[in-house]
């Protein structure tokens, strides 16, 4: 606050007689200035505007000039604002009829003045939720003496605790009150603590979830998110993903604090918000900084431009409609290990993987005018995905016998397993609801030990299943997950399954069915189940998500 009360001073009074010069005509002294600015700046808040004009600031004036008969007898109103405009510093005309402040910072300092004077608190904490006032009210409670301070607090704590159905509501007031005690001069201990048990559950956030809640608040959380020093894994990651969401200078600031940090997943969360911010300073001021980004998502030009600066990680996904040679042009693509391309409807073929001689995972997702992946059969990839991917460039996959895991949700129901399936001793697939018309002829792949799919209609071919000797890790999901369990044959190598849609599903069956489970995963969709069953099986591990009751344990 010492700052822009000095700027205030420098440009009211003394950037004048520092400059030697005199004034003719109009005086005003420092005090009467900031009365005239504080008028309007209050006004152009109140009213949610970031500019006045001439016509209402003169209106404005006109008020306030009989208070101040010394400089009201120096002109007209009309004269008198125009020698502010010509002399504070403070105020500009950027056309003949409008006036605006030169800085945002400056008309939310005399305006939180003006609220002060004018003891206009009340008006103050009913506008807390407004995003255009947060600052207003920080320099408010910096502006007021200790006793008018710890009126403000209690009264935006409050009125946050009268946010009972409103839960980001009741979040914000109270954040925004524990932002303001870093402005307070002095305060009782008591309401200190008051203030700082309303926001011990939320700052510093613990998951994704908590995130995404807490940036819907608004900038005013940024100056309260701690760290990285201090906190969990997960807490930094939250911290990171909650400020990257926000976005702006502000969250740069707390960005910054975290560049070089490597906790769990913050340098993935650092590169997850790189399109929000600059591209040029974020990747000067963030990610070149972090050495442990090992994965990288590129969507536009721009972003591509800057990888030079960078260090390029092992796993690279390129989003969007990106040429042939600007997919084969970046640099130390060698490196590259795993490699996503996506959403790009220029690219008909695979040509481009012979820039990335060492790729081992690769992911062609919605790409649809693809029809020929067969350089593929050229690359080492051992790990493929399919997502929606153009029927025609299926028929190319038998062929890549070097595959060990292979996941794919592309409308395929037409043809026959072994029409697209890779002729490989793949361990691990994944098949789609798009993908899992029949599963007749999967008997061929006798490796595959790791299984999932996903269904919503019937599927023929689960007799095959028994001729699968290592499956031992089984996961259903989808709607015809109850039907699949009914048909499924005894499988006596499955050590872990999971499945979903579990409330429907007998699980007598399921025990019958798969009768040396180590463990199960069974997710509901919100109804209640009955585990009893379960506890029939020797050492069986049970995990239940979802379920509104769980019964039997």
């Amino acid at each position: 606050m010492e700052i822009y009360e000095a700027a205030l001073s420098m440009l009211l009074d003394r950037r004048d007689r520092e400059r030697g010069i005199e004034a003719s005509g109009i005086r005003l002294s420092e005090r009467q200035a900031r009365r005239l600015l504080q008028r309007l700046a209050y006004w152009m808040v109140d009213n949610g505007q970031a500019e006045i004009s001439r016509s209402d600031a003169i209106h404005h004036l006109a008020d306030v000039l009989p208070n101040l008969p010394e400089v009201a007898e120096q002109g007209s109103v009309e004269q008198i604002l125009n020698h502010v405009i010509a002399r504070s510093g403070l105020l500009r005309a950027p056309d003949d009829d409008s006036l605006d402040f030169v800085h945002r910072t400056f008309q939310d300092y005399l305006a939180a003045r003006f609220a002060v004077e004018r003891r206009n608190f009340g008006a103050l904490v009913n506008h807390a939720h407004d995003d255009r006032w947060e600052d207003v009210i920080r320099m408010a409670v910096a502006h007021a003496s200790p006793e008018d301070a710890q009126q403000l607090l209690r009264r935006l704590i409050t009125r946050g605790d009268r946010f009972t159905a409103n839960v980001d509501g009741r979040h914000r007031l109270h954040l925004l009150a524990a932002a303001c005690l870093d402005y307070v001069t002095e305060l009782a201990p008591g309401i200190r603590q008051e203030v700082r048990s309303r926001v011990e559950g939320v700052i510093p956030p613990k998951s994704r979830e908590e995130a995404a809640n807490l940036a819907k608040v608004g900038p005013v959380i940024l100056d309260l998110l701690p760290g990285p020093d201090g906190l969990q894994d997960h807490e930094a990651e939250a911290v990171v993903h909650t400020a990257g969401l926000l976005g702006g200078d502000p969250a740069m600031t707390v960005l910054k604090r975290y560049r070089t940090c490597t906790k769990g997943n913050v340098p993935y969360y650092l590169q997850l918000h790189w399109s929000r911010h600059d591209i040029a300073e974020y990747a000067r001021e963030i990610l070149r900084h972090n050495q442990g980004i090992d994965y990288l998502a590129i969507s536009t030009a721009e972003q591509m431009a800057e990888l030079g600066q960078l260090k390029l990680p092992i796993s690279i996904a390129l989003n969007g409609d990106f040429e042939t040679g600007q997919l084969a042009a970046l640099p130390n693509a060698t490196q590259v290990e795993s490699l996503t391309i996506g959403y790009n409807s220029r690219l008909v073929n695979l040509e481009v993987l012979d820039s990335y001689p060492n790729l081992h995972n690769f992911t062609l997702d919605i790409c649809r005018q693809v029809k020929d992946v067969s350089a593929l059969n050229r690359s080492n990839v051992q790990s493929l995905s399919i997502w929606k991917a153009n029927i025609e460039c299926l028929r190319d996959l038998p062929r890549l016998t070097q595959l060990r895991e292979f996941r794919i949700n592309s409308d395929s129901r037409s043809f026959g397993l072994c029409d697209f399936f890779p002729a490989s001793e793949v361990t691990s697939v994944y098949l789609g609801p798009m993908s899992c018309g029949s599963l007749r002829g999967i008997s061929q792949w006798p490796t595959i030990s790791d299984l999932s799919i996903a269904a919503h209609g019937p599927i023929d071919g689960l007799a095959e299943f028994a001729e699968l000797p290592q499956l031992w890790s089984l996961e259903l999901r989808g709607s015809a997950v109850p039907n699949m369990v009914h048909k499924i044959p005894t499988m006596e190598a499955v050590r872990f399954l999971t499945i979903s849609e579990a409330e429907s599903i007998d699980l007598s069956v399921m025990v019958d069915r798969f009768p040396n489970l180590q463990g199960v995963e069974l997710n509901c969709n919100g109804g209640p189940i009955d585990v009893s069953v379960l506890r029939a099986v020797e050492g069986l591990a049970v995990r239940v998500h979802g379920a509104i009751e769980v019964r039997g344990r």
